[in-house]
């Protein structure tokens, strides 16, 4: 890998001279701007919204930092950055080591005034960007924007939507007190990190090292994992559109035989086949009733406002569904074409790949900023994009749409398929449209609460009755606010709480369904498409399962996605690592707050039930 020219007197490669000052002011934005990396501050857009948020570290939680020095993750985290600077400039071991503590210990500084201003309780709000980059005067925020989305007017009355401004300035603060060369580092090991897979072989073992202690990791990567990772990440809309229209590959049919051009479909005939099968018509179904269940639970919860219900149940009410690529798309044969049209592959210098793709995604991050971009293409955005600045699950929400998109590689087997036991598709599918509907529900809650506060109808007193209050009250105390690791104690992340909490609701909601759904197919099977009907009655299932009812099925299918088997140092580190319970512990907690489970199995356990659960 090349890294000299890519940012000036980078100090590992090419010490300043003594009459230039390296610059964080200068340079910090061609880092961000050139290569989407984000040291101190991340920019991104939400909602239409050019958005800040705070930047990147080399751990993945900020909790990690609080480890003792002799933890095995933070030996091999030292031993990756002493390990890259000793590939990249020869020195003594007193200058390495020297290196690696400055390093780390800025990191430890970031960490620290994120927490201080995390302690003040600062929400997200809408400044103008004069007034964010006052507060942070000592990052280049400003200069970052106006390079990135430099088509655009942007000056100092441009909303910007701010995560956190306290935090921000709290980490401009940190800037301004520590000297250029640890500055220098900073951004460049940021920048670094981002190539470590490229580079030698001594770094990509000491890479698989420090995996291997925070992840757990058993086995090192093959060569080749990481160019297959890459492919899959910047070529999935291609692979996708190919699977889901086989007639977008080109062949030369002069070398095809007859009965071999005969044996494909047209695009019209694959759709058709593909609805016969029932499996898109299936998940439509199963969507739609949990939305109305879900509905019902809200309107009949005795702790939420009944405005806010009839705000949130109206907006639920016109939800759509798109199962992945629109059709329209995988009808033209351009497209595809079209989407990698500027991405032209570099086999000498690999880092501009990286700095070309990059461009590309920062066009589409205008087009939305804009509010140009037509629905078909912001659909392909959010499935596939490879940015870090955008969600990459394969059920979100896009509230400005009212659409939840669902990828169609979590509706394929062994995970979906219509002629599945219906429990087992509302086990599994259910559980994560359910999830996603109450994600919903809280995007639809911020919306209400930022319309009565534009009418000055809205206090602070009012928060106790608004939806999205319920994960900050009593649903939360099913869960300990404190996590304990090697006799350190750290407050339970609230985004993990807030996934508990996510995970007891869409459960009973996609339970409470399934019994509904089944109950109106007995009473009203002339309202559902008879072949659909027949084949769910045909009740196939291993000869195993056949003594199992319905709900005996689904509790056994919800609970296999809490079974794994990991070390015992990782199940310690995992909720900082992943952003998730253990899966013991996350076993545990569901299996005692959701009674459906326990009881239908007869199980007695000391049931500790959340409240506030729908």
């Amino acid at each position: 890998m090349h890294f000299e020219g890519v940012v000036s007197g980078w100090n590992i490669l090419e010490p300043p001279s003594s009459n230039h000052q390296w610059s964080l002011l200068e340079n910090l934005p061609i880092v961000q701007v050139n290569f989407g990396v984000h040291p101190f501050f991340k920019v991104s857009i939400e909602d239409g919204n050019i958005t800040l948020s705070e930047g990147e570290l080399g751990l993945p939680d900020e909790q990690l930092y609080y480890y003792h020095r002799e933890h095995p993750i933070i030996i091999a985290y030292k031993e990756l950055i002493r390990d890259v600077h000793n590939s990249l400039k020869a020195s003594t071991n007193s200058e390495a080591e020297s290196f690696v503590d400055n390093l780390f210990g800025f990191e430890r500084r970031i960490v620290a005034a994120m927490k201080t201003a995390r302690q003040k309780g600062s929400v997200t709000k809408i400044f103008r960007l004069y007034d964010v980059k006052t507060r942070a005067h000592s990052l280049p925020i400003d200069t970052t924007i106006q390079n990135m989305f430099s088509n655009y007017r942007i000056d100092d009355d441009t909303p910007i939507k701010v995560k956190d401004l306290e935090l921000i300035h709290q980490i401009s603060v940190v800037a301004t007190s520590t000297e250029p060369k640890i500055l220098n580092d900073f951004v460049m090991w940021t920048l670094v990190r981002r190539f470590l897979p490229l580079m030698s072989h001594k770094i990509r073992s000491s890479l698989e090292n420090f995996q291997r202690k925070l992840y757990g990791n058993q086995y090192n990567n093959m060569p080749w994992h990481f160019c297959t990772q890459l492919t899959y990440e910047w070529m999935r809309f291609g692979i996708e559109s190919l699977q889901q229209n086989p007639q977008l590959i080109v062949v030369d049919s002069s070398k095809l035989k007859r009965d071999e051009l005969d044996e494909q479909l047209s695009y019209e005939e694959h759709l058709n086949k593909d609805q016969q099968n029932f499996n898109d018509d299936f998940i439509r179904m199963i969507f739609y009733h949990l939305r109305d269940t879900f509905r019902y639970a809200i309107s009949s919860a005795s702790w939420i406002d009944s405005k806010f219900s009839d705000f949130v149940n109206y907006r639920l009410s016109s939800i759509r569904l798109q199962l992945g690529i629109p059709h329209n798309i995988l009808r033209n044969h351009n497209y595809v074409q079209q989407y990698y049209h500027e991405f032209i592959i570099n086999e000498i210098n690999f880092m501009r790949n990286i700095e070309q793709h990059w461009n590309i995604e920062k066009k589409i991050l205008g087009s939305l900023l804009k509010g140009n971009m037509t629905e078909e293409n912001r659909i392909v955005f959010e499935m596939f994009s490879t940015s870090r600045n955008v969600d990459n699950r394969k059920v979100k929400y896009l509230k400005d749409l009212n659409l939840v998109i669902v990828d169609r590689e979590i509706l394929r087997e062994p995970y979906y398929h219509y002629k599945y036991p219906l429990p087992v598709n509302f086990a599994r599918i259910g559980t994560d449209l359910a999830s996603i509907l109450l994600e919903a529900a809280f995007e639809i809650g911020e919306e209400y609460k930022e319309i009565l506060f534009m009418e000055n109808q809205y206090t602070a007193q009012e928060d106790d009755i608004l939806f999205k209050n319920t994960l900050e009250g009593d649903a939360l105390k099913c869960i300990s606010e404190f996590y304990s690791i090697d006799n350190v104690t750290f407050s339970t992340p609230i985004g993990i709480r807030k996934n508990l909490f996510s995970s007891i609701t869409s459960v009973n909601i996609a339970n409470r369904a399934l019994g509904s759904l089944t109950a109106k197919i007995d009473k009203e099977p002339a309202q559902f498409d008879a072949a659909l009907i027949k084949e769910l009655n045909m009740n196939k299932r291993q000869n195993g399962l056949m003594k199992y009812g319905y709900e005996e099925i689904f509790s056994l299918t919800y609970m296999q996605k809490h079974c794994a088997i990991i070390s015992d140092e990782y199940k310690n580190v995992k909720v900082f690592a992943e952003g998730k319970l253990p899966e013991r512990q996350m076993f545990d907690i569901v299996w005692k707050n959701v009674p459906v489970l326990s009881d239908s199995f007869d199980c007695s356990s000391d049931i500790k039930l959340c409240t506030n659960i729908l």
